[in-house]
């Protein structure tokens, strides 16, 4: 795998001109460099950079980072990033500080609480209403899958994009 570190825009132009895979992009602060993620790009946004992705681009946000997403784009929110996501861009929510805007939101908030690790699990240190909440917060995510998915069937029958 190709990889290179780019500190202005000038050197981030060339590496995507020369179809580096990995650019790691360390610019001062203050400087400014543009990115744009399109097709099935993966970016992995720091500080206080932003990010727009588009197509099935995979975004990871940390810090203060702000992302807008569209069509079927990922992005996995960290720190106090903020996330703007058209209707079908999954957003997977890691920290409570995270501001998020449309989307389908994924909270990964509380699976610290549910960890189950194979190496710690002993069924009898677990109480009945711990196994009952667990229970409860996969309940609300098969939930919004399912409604993912109502949504996605109904998109699909009143535009006529089955035909």
């Amino acid at each position: 795998m190709s990889t290179r570190t780019v500190t202005s825009q000038a050197e981030l132009d060339q590496a995507i001109k020369d179809k580096i895979e990995l650019i790691d992009i360390l610019s001062p602060a203050g400087v400014w460099l543009a990115v744009r993620a399109c097709g099935s790009s993966t970016v992995t946004a720091c500080g206080s950079s932003t990010v727009r992705a588009c197509d099935s681009s995979t975004v990871r946000a940390c810090d203060s980072s702000t992302v807008t997403a569209c069509g079927s784009s990922t992005v996995r929110a960290y720190d106090s990033s903020t996330v703007r996501a058209t209707p079908l861009v999954a957003v997977h929510l890691h920290h409570s500080t995270v501001n998020a805007q449309g989307g389908v939101i994924l909270d990964h908030t509380h699976v610290a609480d549910m960890d189950l690790a194979a190496d710690d699990y002993e069924p009898a240190l677990y109480t009945q209403s711990q196994m009952d909440a667990a229970g409860a917060r996969i309940g609300s995510i098969v939930s919004v899958v399912w409604g993912v998915i109502c949504a996605v069937v109904v998109f699909v029958a009143l535009t006529g994009a089955h035909q």
